[in-house]
């Protein structure tokens, strides 16, 4: 990268170095197109941001026309309003979707002569163009044009206030991701730092739906408040009540607001909001004080940034391995003897009979240290019950147990589509044992089959508890619709799970299931079969014939379980056509 001589570092060279590194990474980005399946993950990427910028241009929009209204209007709350919903809105979409994996594990820099400061800078770089921090900085922008659209006069403080806080927000994800990536060293932490994820995220959907409840029930009482009464009526007048006060739920969330908001001005969405009111006001001095507190809390986030880097360039290893603190068991003889003697598996016909159930308990052992499995099984639990009631207060609940059952499917599928990302390197091993890679698989799905049912069954039971048991044919129909697609994203995600495998790193923030085609194929067939569901719903409905759906689908599930069977056979020989591609794919560190 550079040469090592006794004369003085040049600018020059350092310029040199992070050419080679955009040269480098242009390079693998476009031998990754070249080989196989890169054309495909590369069209996945483009459907993704495609999406992302509708969303960011309707968010956009909506957040210009309301900082252009508090412009004009003088209502600059809104404006710090807008600013922590960008702030939030970022985080979330950072927390779910992670940013994107690089190309090669970049701590291997640090072999090349590097001072801490730059190798800081370029790891500051490395998956900073993630979906979050593209939306931070539309957003921002959209937030700065809509108040020089309210307020011309406000143009400098608005464009340099809003960059300012794009960037903030920006540095902040960069520390975040640097230190939880830290913190996530070990199995313990991991597990700690997800439940704190799964508490906060469910918590904000409970205070969201029990707030619209108490504002409902109060809409309730407000219209019962000003109906007329028989007496009214005669007298030719209507009788109005005093107006109900606010539940006392409601009133709580405000006097906490209330007496937090002071210290939510200190961070920067607040200032943000307090410049442009200041400059509006004619208080330039204090505009430029509050934006220079924007900067105090970018250099505090680069600073904490660069302690994590510092550490890294030392050479701080944070594998499982590395971290382990192993000591050793004291195993007295007859246990040794003992355990000699039993016999790990049983042949029967020459056939492993021990192997699915050896490999299946090892999948549990996986399931529960990989906590975002675990997240992705519990949270459409806690969505359905937040939401189920709701929904149904007003429609009919005719289509609630379908749809929750295809909700829930969505936390399960996804594993099917990369059987081999926890196993990593250790997929090798089942190359050189004594068994078919069909049993492997099938060991595989069949956790994913546990894990559905165990799933399917707790949604029917809370649904039934909150709104009522369903009907035998829609409660048949349902678990039959749940059966086929499960049994055809099976098949498909055994040989995606080959073809085009991902390794899963349990220390790494955010990490998704599958690849990106992978998780848009499982997606696209999981709304054909939602589809295919629906018409066969509407169907028997016309007909009158309420058992034909289940009749219907009972054929398709017979069908989709023949057509998993017989390709389950066919999963060694195309395994082992492709095993050297399957072993340097997941010997990759992300």
């Amino acid at each position: 990268m550079a040469e090592l001589t006794s004369a003085p570092w040049t600018a020059e060279q350092t310029k040199a170095q992070y050419l080679a590194i955009i040269t480098l990474r242009w390079r693998i980005f476009r031998n990754m197109l070249g080989r196989k399946g890169g054309k495909s993950e590369a069209l996945s990427w483009l459907f993704v941001g495609l999406l992302t910028l509708v969303i960011a241009a309707g968010l956009a929009a909506g957040i210009g026309i309301a900082c252009a209204y508090a412009a004009s209007e003088g209502k600059y709350g809104l404006v710090t309003s807008m600013m922590w919903g960008i702030f939030v809105l970022s985080q979330l979409i950072n927390i779910n979707l992670g940013s994107p994996g690089t190309t090669f594990d970049p701590t291997q820099l640090i072999r090349f002569p590097l001072t801490v400061g730059r190798y800081a800078l370029v790891r500051l770089f490395f998956g900073i163009i993630s979906p979050g921090n593209v939306l931070v900085v539309v957003l921002s922008l959209a937030a700065a044009v809509g108040i020089i659209v309210g307020n011309a006069h406000l143009w400098l403080v608005a464009l340099v206030g809003a960059l300012l806080f794009a960037a903030v927000n920006l540095l902040f994800t960069r520390m975040v991701f640097a230190w939880v990536d830290r913190w996530l060293s070990t199995r313990r932490a991991r597990e700690v730092f997800t439940a704190l994820i799964f508490i906060a995220s469910m918590s904000v959907q409970w205070l969201n739906v029990h707030y619209n409840m108490d504002r409902n029930h109060g809409r309730h009482h407000r219209h019962h408040a000003t109906s007329t009464t028989p007496d009214s009526v005669e007298l030719g007048m209507t009788h109005v009540t005093e107006p109900e006060k606010p539940s006392p739920t409601a009133s709580r969330a405000l006097l906490y607001w209330d007496k937090a908001r002071p210290y939510f001005r200190l961070l920067p969405p607040g200032l943000m909001g307090d410049s442009v009111a200041s400059s509006a006001n004619g208080q330039p001095a204090k505009a430029v004080m509050e934006e220079a507190g924007i900067v105090l809390y970018g250099a505090l986030f680069l600073a904490i940034f660069g302690l994590r880097m510092k550490a890294e360039f030392a050479g701080e290893n944070l594998s499982d391995v590395a971290n382990a603190v192993r000591t050793p068991k004291r195993v007295n003889t007859e246990q040794r003897v003992a355990s000699r003697t039993v016999p790990s598996t049983t042949a029967v016909q020459g056939r492993p009979v021990g192997a699915i159930q050896a490999i299946l308990g090892k999948e549990f052992l996986y399931l529960r240290r990989n906590m975002g499995i675990l997240y992705g099984i519990v949270a459409p639990l806690v969505m359905v019950f937040l939401f189920a009631g709701r929904v149904t207060s007003n429609t009919s609940s005719e289509w609630v147990y379908p749809a929750a059952l295809s909700y829930a499917l969505l936390g399960i599928v996804p594993i099917s589509y990369n059987a081999f990302g926890l196993d990593g390197t250790g997929t090798q091993f089942y190359f050189m044992a004594p068994v078919k890679m069909r049993d492997v698989l099938l060991a595989k799905n069949l956790l994913n089959a546990i894990l559905a049912a165990i799933e399917m069954i707790a949604v029917i039971a809370l649904i039934a508890y909150l709104i009522g048991a369903p009907s035998p044919v829609m409660l048949l129909s349902s678990v039959l619709w749940a059966l086929a697609t499960l049994a055809v994203e099976m098949t498909v995600g055994n040989y995606r799970s080959i073809s085009s495998p991902k390794r899963i790193e349990l220390q790494k923030t955010a990490q998704k299931q599958a690849n990106g085609v992978s998780a848009l194929i499982s997606m696209g067939i999981l709304l054909l079969s939602a589809a295919v569901g629906w018409s066969l719903m509407q169907l028997a409905r016309f007909s009158g014939f309420g058992w034909l759906m289940p009749l219907i689908l009972a054929a398709l599930a017979v069908v989709a379980g023949f057509i998993y069977w017989q390709n389950l056979g066919k999963m060694d020989a195309y395994a082992f056509e492709r095993r050297d591609a399957l072993f340097e794919e997941l010997g990759k560190k992300s």
